[in-house]
């Protein structure tokens, strides 16, 4: 599911930057049939305005505005989406850029993706993955989103000496910096330049 793009409060240039991310993010989403839904709290008028000025609408399943739900909370924006996607809420990922909407796709059991822009990247300390744009996600990036599950389930790895042993991976593109993953106990614990996250 795709933020709301073009809105008033952003300046155009950012608006146009970000729409045409959206675009190609949306169109590389569908080449890997990956449905791809619209779920905005705000009116339909002011959704369907903002998907012509982005030339969006081509992209997108599903688009779910006010109107649809008759609640004004994103969380039930969020729901209805997934529902018309025909996806379960813990199998969908919300990319979004305020930490209202991240809250939201955790109450849900959606996974987040936190679109940081300019601002500091530890202002989504929440999100399950933040990155400045949407042309930083990967279908890899996304589906490491769900590894993230079966990392619990592994058991530790053990040494030639017996002991615990931490396995070291790096990782790029991730939206956290230049950083490495080590595995400690079935956990990752990601770790760069701008932010930890375990």
């Amino acid at each position: 599911m795709l933020p709301t793009l073009g809105l008033p409060s952003a300046p155009l240039a950012e608006a146009a930057a970000a729409a045409a991310a959206a675009g190609a993010a949306a169109a590389r989403a569908r080449r890997n049939e990956i449905p791809v839904a619209l779920a905005c709290a705000q009116p339909e008028a002011h959704v369907s305005a903002a998907l012509q000025r982005a030339d969006l609408h081509q992209h997108l399943d599903v688009v779910v505005s006010a109107e649809d739900t008759g609640a004004p909370e994103l969380e039930w924006t969020l729901s209805h989406a997934a529902q018309r996607l025909g996806r379960p809420p813990l199998r969908c990922v919300v990319f979004c850029d305020s930490n209202v909407a991240v809250e939201a796709a955790h109450e849900l059991g959606m996974k987040s993706v936190a679109v940081a822009g300019d601002r500091p990247l530890w202002q989504f300390a929440g999100a399950d993955l933040v990155v400045r744009s949407l042309a930083q996600v990967t279908l890899l990036s996304l589906k490491r989103l769900f590894g993230a599950e079966e990392l619990v389930a592994t058991t530790r790895a053990v040494g030639d000496d017996g002991g615990e042993e931490d396995e070291l991976d790096e990782e790029e593109g991730l939206g956290y910096g230049a950083g490495a993953r080590r595995r400690e106990g079935g956990r990752a614990v990601w770790w760069g330049a701008d932010r930890e996250q375990r």
